[in-house]
């Protein structure tokens, strides 16, 4: 989103585990959401979608 926002590319890289099985992963993602992994893990990678207007709590954390 913020690279969306800025219009440059953005990219981060998300160090992790996976839930089920606790195997640490690495994932890294860019401002179109596409990702890679370097473990030979399939993750799940999604992105919420949120009505800002209807956001009661002070952050989107709390509102999941």
């Amino acid at each position: 989103m913020q690279g969306q926002l800025l219009k440059r590319p953005v990219a981060v890289t998300i160090d992790s585990q996976c839930a089920h099985c606790a195997k640490p992963m690495r994932l890294h993602i860019d401002s179109d959401l596409d990702y890679r992994s370097e473990d030979a893990l399939d993750p799940v990678v999604y992105l919420p979608i949120v009505d800002f207007r209807k956001l009661k709590a002070p952050n989107i954390l709390e509102d999941f």
